[in-house]
């Protein structure tokens, strides 16, 4: 009887080995499976983390070019203006050295008329 006994012990120990072993082996899988599962998710996040610098840097680009080109378009008008007010400038001095030599003309007329009137009178008496 106590061979049976020492028998049943051992196989006991065995299936208590076995399963401990067993349980130990679940434990590490699982555990495996959470190691995989968390490196998983921080590499979801870096990509969402990276995709989105990624999208700010295109936000950012975008402004940058809008707001260059805004200015570049500014520039431009102030340029423009400039030029169209340089033109008016040189108009209006045209027409007033036009004006001024109309009146210089206008004055030698009236004094050749007034000298040839002189001449006629003295002519004349």
């Amino acid at each position: 009887s106590s061979g049976i006994n020492a028998e049943s012990q051992s196989v006991l120990y065995d299936l208590s080995v076995l399963y401990n072993l067993s349980v130990l082996y679940n434990l590490s899988v699982l555990y495996n499976l959470l190691l995989l599962y968390n490196l998983s998710v921080l590499y979801n996040l870096s990509v969402l983390y990276n995709l989105s610098v990624l999208y700010n840097l295109s936000v950012l680009n975008n402004l940058s070019v809008l707001y260059n080109l805004s200015v570049l378009y500014n520039l431009s008008v102030l340029y423009n203006l400039s030029v169209l007010n340089n033109l008016s400038v040189l108009y209006n001095l045209s027409v007033l050295n036009n004006l001024s030599v109309l009146y210089n003309l206008s004055v030698l007329y009236n004094l050749s008329v007034l000298y040839n009137l002189s001449v006629l009178y003295n002519l004349s008496v």
